[in-house]
């Protein structure tokens, strides 16, 4: 799985919402934030898979996040 990460429940709301509706199974999920850059505490998680697919989501969206964090493949 893979976390999209942002700083508060409020963003992390969005983005699931934002996922849901675009046809990617999402869930939030608590994050250490002091293993992130910007300190983010919670995430949504989803497959990896869809990394292409979220960010496309969230960047028409307009919806802010910190990082993609996961494992490691070519998109």
């Amino acid at each position: 799985m893979c976390i999209a990460t942002v700083r508060n429940m409020t963003g992390a709301i969005k983005i699931r919402d934002a996922l849901i509706r675009g046809g990617i199974y999402a869930e939030i999920v608590s994050v250490d934030a002091s293993i992130t850059r910007r300190g983010c505490a919670y995430g949504v998680s989803f497959q990896c898979s869809k990394v292409p697919q979220v960010k496309r989501i969230l960047n028409v969206k307009r919806i802010e996040y910190g990082e993609i964090m996961g494992e490691a493949h070519d998109y």
